[in-house]
Order: C-alpha cells, then structure tokens, then sequence
C-alpha cells in the first residue's frame, strides 16, 4: 500500500495595494439631469392601480396589480360562498321551525283521528323533543359515563325483584319513571 503524500496548502495571493491613489468618481447630482423626479409616495390606504405604483417598473406594476387582483377575487369568492353558507343556514333555521311545526300539527290530527287523548302523551316524548342536538362528548367523559353504567347494571342484576320476574320489575320501574 503506497504511503499517504500530505499536501502543502498554499496561499491565495492577493495583490497588495498600489502606492497610487484610485481616481474618484463623482455622483450626479439632482441639478445635472432636468428631467430626474423624485417618485411620488405610495399612500397605504390607497388601492393598487397603475397610477400609484410609481417606483416599480412596468412588468412588476403589472405583475402586482395581477396578484392583488387575484387575491381579492379569491376573498370575493370566500366571503360570497360563507354568505351564501350563512343565507341557507338561516332560512333552514327559520323554516324548520315551520316545518316542525306542520310535522307536530299533522302528528295531532293523525292522533286525534285514532282516538287518542293529550293526555296519554309521555314526558318522554316532550324530553326527546327538547335534546334533540347531542353535544360532543369527551373521551373521559365516557369512560366515565361507562363505568357509572356498568355499576348500575351490576345494581340491577343484583335486585332480588329482577331476579325473580326481570319483565314485571322493567315494566314497573318504567310506569314509576315516565309517568
């Protein structure tokens, strides 16, 4: 195997400086060129149009005036799809209550046509009509509604009544509950 050769590093050689002064440039100045303006400033609450943008040249006017364009189009189309959301979202609002209300008038007079009173009506039902949203539920909310349910089945199995005649023992906790 031939041996490793180490490289010697060398150095970039950068030229030293001149005796000799470098010759000075003058700027120009605004009184040499008649015609150079000062560009006009561009106010905030203004909105983009060729006239305003001065200081940028042509393709990147045109370029920003296209972008803003499209951005507002876009805004446009957001702000008019979530009205148009809202607008349904209302009318739903209103007309369901309408047309739960038809719905509640047919169900009357079907009741009353089969020869039932207001009175055999449940307290479940008018319960029912008031939960009808469900709200979220967490997941420890849950597990602890489980555990609190499995006591209570322990509970009932454990009832000497419901062990005895399980059907008479639900019918009567239901009697006593609803009514």
């Amino acid at each position: 195997m031939p041996k490793a050769v180490v490289q010697k590093r060398h150095r970039v050689h950068v030229k030293a400086p001149s005796g000799k002064p470098e010759p000075k440039i003058e700027e120009p100045t605004i009184a040499d060129d008649a015609h150079w303006q000062l560009p006009e400033p561009v106010e905030l609450d203004q909105s983009y149009n060729k006239e305003t943008v001065v200081s940028l040249s042509n393709g990147k006017k045109e370029r920003r005036v296209l972008r803003r364009e499209n951005w507002l189009q876009k805004m446009n189309g957001i702000n008019s799809a979530w009205q148009v959301s809202n607008r349904k979202k209302k009318q739903k609002d209103l007309l369901g209550a309408v047309a739960d209300m038809a719905d509640l008038s047919g169900a009357i007079i079907d009741a009353q046509l089969e020869g039932f009173s207001g009175d055999q009506i449940t307290a479940v039902d008018t319960k029912t009509a008031k939960n009808t949203k469900q709200k979220a539920v967490s997941q420890k909310s849950r597990r602890k509604e489980s555990v609190n349910e499995m006591l209570r089945m322990q509970q009932i199995i454990g009832n000497r009544s419901f062990q005895a005649n399980p059907l008479q023992t639900i019918k009567t906790h239901l009697k006593n509950t609803l009514v």
